[in-house]
């Protein structure tokens, strides 16, 4: 039959894993070479493993340039990246079968004959089809679209070929599908890495196959075999019962054939854990290093005189639980000798501004400057409005601070701000820049806006002004990300809507009730109520964007809402045409504003009660919670509609129906983060934290919240933490880890 004995396979498996020193010898020989802990501190040693680790990958031999390009645009840089590229799933390819017992619709493994070898030709692609054959029976395997004769001539016939793949229907008989495969007899020498075994299997990318990224990751492995310094301090590695570093990124990339499986596959293998402790630890511990640093800096204790703060309170409706409780949060906070850094993180509608007013209230009341930071000049001007008209009371000159304020009006300004004449200014982060100087800063408001960003207090900081600073992010976070993002930095929460909001009805329509919606819709407006109508720009270029808006504002004036006046809004719209688009929606000239979902809250209009999202499956469920806030202040019962488009799948339908339950917008971030990596959650991969992938804060909570005990709890009650040649050793992997993070920290 040309099929080799079981004997003889095992025979031939031993001598190709000698002839590479395979995984799993790799894993146990540097467990035996070094003892517990040992080297851990040993400057040499932590001095070479860090220049190896940050070794560039197009130095590794058989990436070249190339590959290293692919991998760079992945943001895999250097071989400590490729070590913590983490499979997200495994195959089992350990169990040989006859062929006669391959099962159709399940993957099977199994060793045979090349019996025949062609290239045929089908809808203009050349698909390769071999025939194989053993002592049970005959299966064809398809290679599809195959381009050249590489393929066919690896096989020669009457050759014994391990083979794993699918097992498919094709034309009525069993096929196996795209397989991969390892020569029998010692033509492959890195088969073991793919067959017979638990096998890894990588994120796809484009370009690189998982071949190649399992033979690159077994090279990184073995370059740093027995050299790889476990940081880990030994009572910590204890208490969690984590396994050495180096056997864990060996056991996860290559498992031993008497791992786990099912634990594998949910990531819930003891190498797993070790990894994803070792991940969060790091980053808990960064967090750690700058509250320290942060801690140690003198600041000025504002005298809290309440004069001011209760005038404003005089003009405000009652405030909400939440907002008792972050001002009083906030009150303690700059009362203290040490600069605050309290994020305020508040869902829609929940009186965000009003609670910064009142903490302004309170800087004023001690004579001191504040400025207040938004990231776009559109919010710059909104929040000057918002300023002018909640601090009116207290009589305070709102000054503004833009790329538009230019010439003697700049300077002038400036001037004043560095004499102290001016109290409160809003603007960019340009006022951070070393040209703008205050006579006393005392309370600084950031404005995160719609993202979450790594907040960077050290800006001030070096440059010696040690104001208080409040963060506001405007938009639900899970609770899990905002303790990896800010496990250093106290926050305050709102999340109970303020009085005068109403309750939003929200429904989801398919495609065959359009007719009826728009009915709907016509009747509405027909009474003099006002519509936003949203299609977001998803993936397509900004061209694509805006004229896809002027086409929908086309259609609804000509063919769906004939009589109605109908305006559109779009980013390449002109500042003076996009203010004239919102005077007249504003003043009820326009009852139909057509946008792409860049919303802000120069669109609110009380007589806009109704909203309709279209194509909203592209997008997440905060975006969405936040466009249909702006229906909170209607005068009239407020009403948003989304609209799927035909394509969308049952899961995403699903994913949407919480909007139609629930306008908790936490409960809906949590949502979110099941969706989505925490790296591309609201811009996190931008503030980078790309190191934390793939460990899934919100999913390995448990762990996020033991590695942060052990990291605070380490650094400031540990015996181990004096130890100067530790603290650097770990402060140096912080640093490489975490470089967005920390590129500001002092040495610790």
């Amino acid at each position: 039959s040309g099929i080799a004995s079981d004997d003889e396979r095992r025979r031939g498996r031993r001598r190709r894993r000698r002839r590479r020193g395979g995984p799993r010898e790799a894993a146990s020989d540097q467990t035996s070479s070094r003892p517990e802990g040992a080297g851990q501190t040993d400057p040499t040693v932590v001095a070479a493993q860090l220049a190896r680790l940050s070794m560039p990958m197009a130095e590794l031999k058989g990436v070249g340039p190339k590959l290293g390009a692919i991998l760079e645009q992945q943001g895999i840089r250097t071989l400590q990246d490729i070590l913590y590229y983490l499979p997200l799933q495994y195959q089992d390819r350990r169990s040989i079968m006859p062929i006669q017992a391959l099962t159709l619709g399940e993957p099977g493994m199994f060793i045979g004959t090349v019996e025949a070898s062609d290239i045929v030709q089908q809808d203009h692609q050349r698909n390769l089809v071999l025939r194989f054959t053993d002592a049970s029976g005959t299966i064809d395997a398809v290679w599809i679209n195959v381009r050249s004769n590489y393929l066919k001539n690896r096989f020669r016939l009457g050759g014994a070929v391990l083979v794993w793949g699918m097992i498919e229907e094709h034309e009525g008989q069993r096929v196996c599908m795209s397989p991969e495969t390892e020569l029998m007899g010692g033509q492959d020498d890195e088969g073991s890495l793919h067959v017979e075994r638990i096998v890894p299997i990588y994120p796809s990318i484009e370009g690189i196959g998982q071949k190649t990224l399992r033979r690159i990751i077994q090279q990184a492995l073995t370059l740093v075999k027995g050299q790889l310094v476990d940081p880990m301090p030994t009572a910590i590695r204890s208490r969690q019962h984590l396994m050495e570093l180096e056997r864990a990124l060996w056991e996860v990339h290559y498992p031993s054939n008497e791992a786990s499986f099912d634990q594998l596959a949910a990531w819930g293998s003891p190498a797993h854990r070790t990894l994803m402790f070792h991940t969060f630890f790091l980053l808990e511990l960064a967090l750690a290093f700058r509250r320290r640093a942060l801690a140690n800096e003198s600041g000025t204790a504002l005298r809290v005189s309440h004069k001011r703060m209760a005038q404003l309170l005089r003009s405000m409706s009652p405030l909400t639980d939440d907002q008792c409780v972050a001002m009083e949060e906030i009150k303690r906070d700059i009362s203290a000798p040490h600069p605050m850094i309290r994020i305020l993180q508040a869902d829609v509608n929940t009186g965000a501004m009003q609670v910064a007013s009142l903490a302004i209230a309170m800087a004023l009341d001690s004579d001191a400057q504040v400025a207040v930071i938004a990231p776009t000049e559109s919010l710059v001007e909104q929040h000057a409005a918002t300023l002018r008209q909640l601090l009116k009371p207290l009589n305070v000159e709102v000054e503004v601070v833009t790329a538009a304020v230019r010439g003697r009006v700049r300077e002038k300004l400036l001037h004043r701000l560095r004499k102290g004449e001016v109290q409160l200014v809003v603007g960019t982060h340009a006022l951070f820049h070393e040209t703008v100087g205050f006579k006393r800063l005392g309370l600084a408001i950031l404005d995160e806006q719609y993202r979450v960003g790594l907040i960077q207090p050290q800006n001030l900081l070096r440059r010696g002004v040690n104001p208080d600073t409040l963060v506001l992010v405007s938009s639900p976070v899970p609770k899990s990300l905002l303790m990896t993002l800010y496990g250093d930095i106290t926050w305050s929460t709102l999340k109970t809507p303020t009085p005068d909001r109403r309750p939003i009805e929200t429904h989801i329509v398919v495609a065959e009730n359009r007719e009826e919606l728009e009915q709907r819709v016509r009747c509405e407006l027909t009474r003099g109520q006002q519509l936003y109508y949203i299609s977001p720009s998803a993936h397509e270029s900004d061209r694509g964007s805006v004229q896809r808006v002027v086409d929908i504002a086309t259609r609804l004036r000509e063919e769906v809402f004939p009589g109605i006046s109908v305006g559109h809004l779009h980013s390449r719209m002109s500042p003076e045409e996009q203010e004239e688009v919102l005077g007249k929606f504003k003043s009820r000239v326009l009852q139909v504003l057509v946008t792409n979902g860049d919303l802000d809250g120069r669109l609110k209009s009380p007589r806009a009660n109704l909203m309709i999202i279209e194509r909203v499956e592209t997008l997440t469920l905060v975006p969405i919670h936040t466009m249909r806030s702006l229906l909170g202040e209607s005068y009239h019962p407020p009403l948003c509609l989304l609209v799927p488009s035909p394509q969308a799948t049952h899961e995403e339908l699903e994913r949407l129906q919480m909007l139609e339950q629930t306008e908790d917008g936490f409960a809906l971030a949590d949502q979110d983060l099941r969706f989505r990596m925490p790296q591309d959650y609201l811009g996190v991969r931008q503030a980078g934290l790309a190191g934390l992938w793939p460990v899934d804060p919100l999913l390995h909570q448990n762990e996020l919240e033991g590695a942060r005990r052990e990291a605070f709890r380490w650094l400031d009650d540990s015996p181990e933490a004096s130890d100067e040649q530790q603290r650097k050793h770990l402060a140096n992997l912080v640093r490489q880890r975490w470089q967005g993070l920390v590129e500001h920290l002092p040495q610790p």
